[in-house]
């Protein structure tokens, strides 16, 4: 059953917590972190399974909200997902028309901000715009 509701495990306390529901309901999506308290969850079918998804939103603990951030090349679901320096790459998976298995990958390059005297501006390390506002005030 497809939904938007996520938890998030605690790995110290051992514990599980509900937080933001995912701006989307999908399933057969990808789903990696990003480093700086992010995650990233791309691709995958609708919640009726009508179709597969080439949209993505970025998930921010520090402030518990999901971002929707720039769409994939290649519509996908059931692919593998991994985190790379700067964003993550998405490879494989079935695409457009649930196609036969894809042959492609594609990089996410995600822009980090920070917060430097009270501005946010993009950097190499750091956390989401959201994060960065949310500290700079």
């Amino acid at each position: 059953q497809q939904s938007k509701s996520v938890a998030l495990y605690n790995t110290k306390a051992g514990t599980w917590r509900t937080v933001a529901s995912m701006l989307q309901k999908r399933f057969e999506f990808g789903l990696t972190t990003l480093g700086g308290g992010t995650v990233l969850a791309a691709g995958g079918i609708t919640a009726e399974a009508t179709a597969p998804l080439d949209t993505a939103e970025i998930y921010n603990v520090m402030t518990d909200e999901w971002t929707a951030v720039e769409k994939m090349s290649t519509i996908r679901y059931a692919f593998g997902i991994v985190p790379v320096p700067g964003g993550a790459m998405a490879v494989g998976g079935s695409g457009l028309n649930f196609s036969p298995f894809l042959k492609s990958s594609e990089t996410f390059r995600v822009l980090r901000y920070r917060c430097v005297d009270n501005q946010c501006q993009v950097a190499t390390t750091g956390g989401t715009k959201a994060s960065c506002e949310a500290i700079c005030g």
